[in-house]
């Protein structure tokens, strides 16, 4: 067996030293993967990672496909794992990064207000001097000329402007960023102006005030932000734990496959009062569950509808006849799986016993795969509505089938008659037949009620 590459069998010189030798293997394969393997070491498995002799090839394909499975599974868990954890870092990730993108702006608004408070002279002398030109009718793009003219010039208000967005009735001012403090730092002094937006129908003050506003705003989306991405997180490493210990939960071995019941590839339920009912999913399926499945003590139902297929009540108790509540179920599903499931029409269903249906088609006639004959009087059941449902089949363990015992009981019967009828003939005259005496005519009685439970 290989992992990352093959293995070769080769003999061993002792059961005590192959099972040493197979051992040291196992532990050397620990934390690889099984890939494939081989008989012989052939030349093109050089280029594998790892390879791992055994004594025998079935020792190697006993290891390759007892671990195989497991080793697949882990590595698939391995890589959900990773797959959660990078999600809750992505999260983080984007969440810390519109926090920071807030936390700038607001920065950015704080340093516009006060710049524009430092340039309070030269923010009003521009925006009084576009004002102005505006007023007088000037064409905009006459007035962007003018303003280039009066930068070349050397007119430090013109100088000032660097450019106009009119359209939305705005201007952007290159304001000096030396603030106090600075005016003897070189580096301050060498620090570019900073481009700010103002509002031609403001003032200075009113723009500075909007920056301010603008950056309450800021800080308080960033709180909000915060507060949101505090719970946006919880909910997501909560759910990134759940999925990790449910991955670390689960099976990392191969699951064994349960045997399917015989019934099962038939369509089946099991009734309310615990009978097991089948029915042919096809004609070769009806066929098959009345040659094959169908027995004295059970029951044939069937409609008189297209599509409705042959179903049988398997009656696991002799002694007693299939209650009313099983017929109608078993009616009901029958005609559910006919034609009258899409016509919607509400019919009846009928049954009859064991020895009213043959195979036997009268003189001349012919019986097609799946169809049977019917003779004798047909028990017809109330009309039932077209409903059906569906169920979870499980397995009870041990110690919990006494715990529901008696869930699916016969409606309508009564355990406490029979068991009355029952010491009624254990206490009658024996009839001496043989010379049999009371206590061998009450066990024998005994015995044959134990035998139809």
């Amino acid at each position: 067996s290989s992992k990352q590459g093959a293995a070769k069998g080769a003999a061993g010189a002792g059961d005590g030293q192959q099972q040493q030798q197979q051992q040291q293997q196992t532990e050397r394969g620990a934390g690889l993967v099984y890939q494939d393997y081989n008989p012989l070491r052939l030349s093109q498995l050089s280029r594998a990672k790892e390879l791992l002799d055994f004594p025998s090839f079935d020792d190697a394909l006993d290891e390759f496909y007892s671990k195989i499975q497991g080793q697949r599974v882990q590595v698939a868990k391995l890589e959900a794992e990773r797959s959660a954890l990078s999600r809750l870092d992505r999260i983080k990730a984007d969440q810390g990064a519109r926090a920071t993108a807030l936390e700038k702006e607001a920065a950015a608004s704080e340093l516009r207000a006060n710049l524009i408070e430092y340039n309070l002279d030269a923010v009003d002398a521009a925006l009084d001097a576009v004002n102005a030109a505006i007023a007088t009718g000037m064409d905009w793009r006459e007035l962007e000329a003018l303003i280039r003219e009066e930068r070349r010039a050397g007119n430090p208000v013109a100088g000032g402007i660097h450019s106009l967005q009119l359209d939305q009735n705005k201007i952007t001012l290159l304001l000096s960023n030396l603030l106090d403090g600075e005016e003897e730092d070189e580096a301050a002094l060498t620090r570019p102006a900073t481009k700010v937006q103002v509002d031609l129908a403001l003032s200075a003050y009113s723009n500075a005030a909007a920056h301010h506003a603008a950056r309450k705003r800021q800080m308080a989306k960033q709180e909000k932000t915060l507060a949101a991405h505090t719970e946006a997180l919880k909910a997501a490493e909560k759910k990134a734990a759940l999925q990790l210990a449910n991955l670390r939960n689960s099976a990392t071995t191969a699951q064994v496959v349960r045997k399917a019941a015989w019934f099962e590839r038939f369509h089946w339920f099991i009734s309310s009062e615990n009978y097991l009912v089948i029915s042919g999913r096809d004609a070769q399926q009806n066929e098959l569950i009345v040659k094959r499945y169908f027995r004295k003590e059970d029951v044939y139902v069937h409609a008189e509808l297209h599509g409705a297929s042959s179903t049988i009540i398997r009656n696991h108790d002799p002694s007693r006849p299939v209650p009313p509540l099983t017929l109608q179920q078993a009616g009901c599903a029958c005609v559910c799986r006919s034609r009258a499931w899409d016509s919607k029409v509400v019919t009846s269903a009928w049954w009859v016993h064991h020895h009213q249906v043959s195979k036997t088609a009268p003189t001349g006639e012919y019986l097609p795969t799946g169809s049977f004959m019917v003779r004798g009087k047909k028990n017809f059941l109330p009309p039932q509505g077209l409903v059906m449902g569906f169920g979870f089949m499980f397995k009870l363990e041990e110690s919990c089938i006494g715990h529901h015992a008696g869930e699916r009981a016969v409606r309508g019967y009564d355990e406490d008659d029979e068991e009355e009828q029952q010491q009624q003939q254990q206490q009658q005259p024996p009839q001496g037949v043989g010379g049999r005496g009371p206590s061998e005519a009450a066990s024998e009685a005994s015995a044959a009620a134990e035998d139809g439970d």
